[in-house]
């Protein structure tokens, strides 16, 4: 159970009595057109921003994706297209694939580092709206971010290839897999 609280310029989520830890999620400032103040989007082309211990509030892709694919779920269009063009300014490029990446360290792995589950929630974010809003650079960023998965996100495993939840990791993640 999380209590969660609205403000204009944040969301923060902290754990309900008994859960370890707190989390904070906040909307990164984007330069990008928005709607006017009050508007039910008024935070809606913002990037998701997590807090960690140590590091401070930090970009969450696998968040961030996951609130594209709520605004498409709710046929949120202009939302929908604020998200996507900000991730999109955040997208890495290696080759012809799209990566979002991690920029702290966690689990004692590199920086920056990359993430199985994020780039599956990526591709599928990007495809769903770049179907609602017919816009076929939606789609090839959607193409580019399954690339990056395929090519350095996928292990080998028990006859099949299965999805890296963390790209220095060789655990395997059920969830990626599905998505």
């Amino acid at each position: 159970r999380l209590r969660t609280t609205l403000s204009q310029s944040a969301t923060r989520l902290q754990p309900a009595p008994g859960w370890l830890g707190a989390t904070q999620v906040a909307h990164a400032a984007v330069l990008a057109p928005r709607p006017a103040p009050g508007s039910r989007e008024w935070n809606a082309g913002r990037p998701v921003l997590q807090y960690y211990a140590g590091v401070g509030h930090r970009f969450q892709p696998l968040l961030s994706f996951a609130a594209l694919n709520r605004h498409v779920s709710q046929r949120r269009a202009g939302a929908a297209r604020l998200l996507a063009t900000a991730l999109l300014a955040r997208g890495v490029r290696s080759g012809d694939a799209l990566y979002w990446e991690y920029d702290f360290s966690f689990q004692g792995g590199p920086v920056p580092w990359r993430s199985g589950f994020a780039q599956a929630v990526a591709a599928q974010a990007l495809a769903r709206a770049g179907v609602m809003l017919r816009d076929p650079s939606l789609h090839a960023a959607a193409a580019a971010s399954f690339r990056g998965l395929r090519r350095t996100l996928l292990m080998p495993l028990a006859g099949g290839s299965w999805v890296r939840e963390y790209g220095f990791t060789h655990q395997v993640i059920l969830n990626a897999q599905l998505q």
